[in-house]
């Protein structure tokens, strides 16, 4: 028979060498068109596993989907895409890879998306409005508030991931002015999630824009030297380059598999800064 030291002495043993349970990881989706996703996915295969579509879970305040009695909820993504495919708007973002990216390098841990992005957005929609009227970053901060309000456990956001930029393009000055924005508004994020190193992945604007027969980004290479030089001087981000990606024959928004490779682009990159 064990004796109570021994079993005590036992217990002890174990607890010392059980796993800790792990923070969940929340992450933020933003931007707008190509982060909201356009990428058609009839005809293709969401190279995706169950596990990962189950345990991964998403809210999704996106375009058009706010106007939906299903939106703004934590559904996996498998569950979100069969909705949407239902309502005939069988479109992906960059989420499926980025979730495939982030689970193979956390397999044990639950992840947490809150994408909030919408078409046709300069970055300035996503700062706080000079007269506290309602934008896109208003948006943001109610939908981060209410999405996270619904985890149960505990969680740490683990990083920001975002794709914009197209907007800005179409002037001078707020392509000038873009660097900037994009300085202001990674500290604002850092400093509502009260994390100052905050991960933040910056998706640099296709070159091929500047081809598009059906828009005019005259000044995208201003853009792209504003998000490569934030990259550069701001602790803790990171830019990845989306030129080699395939997109729609807009020559703007990323195809179904172009959105795929982006998500995992971002995953890469992600991971890097987490480690």
């Amino acid at each position: 028979m064990i004796t109570r030291t021994i079993y005590l002495s036992l217990l002890l043993l174990l607890l010392l060498n059980a796993p800790a349970f792990a923070k969940a990881k929340v992450f933020i989706l933003s931007g707008q068109s190509n982060m909201s996703g356009g990428g058609d996915v009839n005809g293709m295969t969401i190279d995706i596993d169950e596990a990962v579509s189950s345990k991964v879970r998403i809210w999704d305040a996106s375009g058009y989907m706010r106007n939906k009695d299903y939106a703004m909820t934590w559904m996996s993504l498998k569950e979100l895409q069969s909705k949407k495919a239902a309502d005939n708007q069988n479109k992906i973002g960059p989420e499926f890879g980025f979730a495939k990216a982030m689970s193979e390098t956390f397999p044990a841990d639950q992840l947490y998306f809150i994408k909030v992005a919408r078409g046709g957005k300069a970055i300035a929609e996503f700062l706080p409005h000079e007269k506290g009227k309602s934008n896109e970053y208003t948006v943001l901060m109610s939908n981060l508030d209410n999405a996270l309000a619904k985890i149960e456990g505990e969680y740490e956001i683990a990083g920001v991931i975002w794709m914009q930029g197209e907007s800005d393009t179409k002037e001078e000055k707020t392509a000038m002015a873009y660097e900037e924005n994009l300085t202001r508004l990674i500290s604002i994020l850092r400093t509502e999630t009260k994390n100052p190193d905050l991960p933040v992945v910056v998706g640099r604007l296709s070159i091929h824009i500047l081809e598009s027969p059906k828009f005019s980004f005259d000044h995208t290479k201003i853009v792209q030297k504003g998000q490569e030089a934030v990259a550069k001087k701001v602790p803790n981000v990171s830019i990845i380059n989306s030129d080699a990606l395939s997109l729609r024959d807009d020559f703007t928004h990323f195809n179904g598999p172009g959105q795929v490779a982006l998500g995992e682009m971002f995953g890469v990159a992600m991971i890097k800064a987490l480690k």
